[in-house]
């Protein structure tokens, strides 16, 4: 089977740090709830990170579009735009990037969803 090692204090610090800069990305502490977006709206499913390709991540992307029914009842129509894989390969402030010939590497953060 697979042997299990538990990580010293120092390894689990930085798996932690790991854990929460990708729950951070990828917003596992909001729900993504169709009922509070109005307009445009990008969503990453699924992250892909290395140390050379740069940052690939799956993402859904739409528009919600809400209005009435004749009747009064509230619509929403989520049209979704876009599902897919993105490659990210932008260098912000703050920062750290690698360049390997003419690729670089790219780590970047959000705290909600891109609209």
């Amino acid at each position: 089977g697979l042997t299990v090692v538990k990580p010293s204090s120092a390894q689990y610090s930085l798996i932690k740090k790991l854990y929460d800069d990708i729950s951070e990305e990828l917003l596992f502490g909001k729900p993504f709830l169709i009922s509070e977006i109005n307009g445009a709206y990008a969503v990453r499913n699924c992250l892909l990170e290395s140390i050379v390709g740069g940052s690939d991540f799956f993402s859904t992307e739409g528009i919600v579009i809400k209005g009435s029914t004749p009747e009064g009842q509230i619509a929403v129509q989520n049209r979704i735009c876009f599902q897919g894989w993105r490659h990210e390969h932008i260098l912000k402030e703050g920062t750290e990037g690698m360049n390997f010939g003419t690729e670089g590497i790219i780590y970047e953060h959000g705290s909600g969803y891109q609209t």
